[in-house]
């Protein structure tokens, strides 16, 4: 027999998901920065060192960058195979899959069955 999952059935699960779709909105925004800060210190340390060694400098900043797109497009990634499998199932409500779920959670969603719960 298929066990149907639910992820949207709950308060708490809706919070979850809007949690978890806040964090990767800011990890989408930390990564791109924070490749930026630590290449421009490596290409500035590099610069003041006056070292020679500017194959050491630019492989570390080859291997940022791609680890950074990595990181960057595993996000990406997830959804698209989320919605891939969400097309595959007949699911018409938002209770019925993660993505649907994933798409729909908001603030408003939260606090309209917050509102739901109270009456």
């Amino acid at each position: 027999m298929f066990m149907q999952i639910l992820f949207c059935d709950t308060q708490l699960s809706i919070r979850i998901v809007y949690y978890l779709k806040v964090i990767i909105n800011v990890i989408h925004f930390l990564i791109p920065l924070g490749l930026i800060i630590k290449v421009s210190l490596d290409l500035y340390k590099g610069v003041l060192s006056g070292s020679d060694n500017k194959g050491e400098i630019l492989t570390k900043t080859r291997n940022r960058i791609i680890a950074a797109i990595i990181i960057f497009l595993v996000p990406t990634l997830v959804g698209a195979l989320l919605s891939i499998f969400n097309d595959f199932s007949n699911t018409n409500s938002y209770k019925d899959s993660f993505y649907s779920c994933y798409m729909e959670a908001s603030p408003e969603l939260i606090e309209s069955l917050e509102n739901n719960s109270d009456n």
